[in-house]
């Protein structure tokens, strides 16, 4: 294919030839000679002509939508099957990044979530000392009431009694109030355990390779058994069906 122009060039050249060839034959009267120079210029002007109607009128590079996937985990690469010049389709898995430290990992946290109850405080026995004392305390009341009665023992003994008696629900109502408290922060634990829980198990999702675009693969970047983090190059993908 010739460059834009050449038919310039060679239209050009046959006018100086027809012009210097008859400047040449007319001053020698050699009308004949003449006639054949014009008529060989002639055709070479056609030709250029010619070649000239395959020459194209356009030119320009055609581009593809290129894009680069990268790994979305941690960890060797434990499956990866991507071959250049392959054909993706969108949705498409293609690979798998080692996840075994993420199941541990999840597993380490559901143990502590289901070892949570153990931690709950009992305040049964305790509760149950202090009910024993309260209950050895109405009996000597009891007893002092019906001696007070009877005039036999003094009424302020019954006062010292009473007071005793409430002292006693006092310090239940405390161990009660310590004990729930304890037990509400303990569970509460359980709640950051689960969020935890819920970042492993999204990670673990995203250690599976899934092509996004429909394509073709143009550039394998890893091989298997490879470690990737996350953002490493996997491969380049070009949507060929779209030039622009």
């Amino acid at each position: 294919m010739e460059p834009p122009g050449s038919f310039f060039l060679k239209t050009g050249f046959t006018r100086f030839c027809v012009s210097f060839f008859q400047n040449q034959f007319i001053k020698k009267n050699n009308r004949t000679m003449t006639r054949q120079l014009l008529f060989l210029c002639l055709i070479i002007s056609w030709a250029g002509c010619q070649e000239t109607e395959n020459t194209s009128d356009a030119y320009g590079n055609f581009e593809a939508t290129v894009s680069t996937i990268s790994a979305q985990g941690n960890g060797p690469l434990l499956w990866f099957e991507v071959e250049e010049g392959q054909r993706l389709d969108a949705g498409q898995v293609v690979g798998i990044v080692d996840t075994t430290q993420l199941h541990l990992q999840k597993e380490q946290l559901w143990a502590t979530i289901r070892a949570l109850p153990k931690k709950l405080r009992d305040a049964l026995a305790d509760i149950q000392v202090l009910e024993k004392q309260k209950a050895n305390v109405r009996r000597e009341r009891d007893r002092l009431q019906r001696l007070i009665a009877k005039k036999a023992a003094p009424a302020k003994q019954l006062d010292d009694l009473n007071g005793e008696l409430e002292v006693l629900d006092q310090r239940i109502a405390a161990i009660r109030a310590q004990t729930s408290l304890a037990n509400r922060a303990i569970l509460a634990e359980k709640e950051p355990l689960r969020a935890q829980i819920a970042v492993l198990e999204d990670q673990i999702r995203r250690a599976r390779i899934v092509n996004p675009v429909a394509g073709t693969v143009l550039t394998k970047l890893v091989e298997p058994y490879e470690v990737v983090r996350t953002g490493t190059p996997l491969y380049r993908i070009g949507q060929l069906d779209t030039l622009t």
